[in-house]
């Protein structure tokens, strides 16, 4: 294993930018996987740091973003591609639970469900809401709809579903 040294490779630039050309940006996510998979296995015997949530983000995001393999010479660690990274993989350390959705993009949807009434005098109230990370598939959102309206004496008489 090599060693890291974040003054040369992570601090800002002179200008304060942290920017790859996109030439450069195979070889720099080979790099950084391999910090990064130097920093887990230098930190794992290490019991109170692993405990730290942001540890274990650390070995969340290697294992989803990268694959280690081993041979007579040591370990290489290799970039999955894109479409091997799984769309419930780690989109921000700050919010673990987003998602990714190639059709809706990272973070998260809300199924939402409202009455409606052509009568302008009658309001139209939402009934149902549910969020969740984006890479979920709305095939089994509306049963859950139903149900929790109907558990509130709110059934529908007739139902409209829109999905993406």
């Amino acid at each position: 294993m090599t060693s890291i040294n974040p003054s040369e490779r992570y601090l800002p630039g002179n200008d304060g930018q942290f920017a790859v050309k996109p030439s450069e940006s195979s070889r720099k996510l080979q790099e950084v996987g391999a910090d990064c998979f130097l920093l887990v296995e230098r930190i794992k015997a290490h019991e109170a740091v692993v405990a730290m949530t942001s540890y274990q983000l650390l070995v969340r995001l290697f294992n989803e973003q990268c694959v280690v393999a081993s041979s007579d010479s040591g370990e290489t660690v290799t970039i999955r591609q894109n479409k091997d990274v799984p769309s419930s993989s780690l989109q921000s350390p700050s919010d673990p639970d987003a998602g990714y959705s190639g059709h809706k993009g990272k973070g998260y949807q809300m199924q939402v469900m409202e009455t409606y009434s052509p009568d302008k005098s009658q309001p139209d109230l939402i009934t149902h809401i549910n969020v969740e990370a984006a890479h979920e598939s709305d095939a089994h959102a509306l049963l859950p709809a139903i149900d929790s309206a109907a558990a509130r004496e709110l059934s529908p008489t007739e139902l409209l579903a829109d999905s993406l």
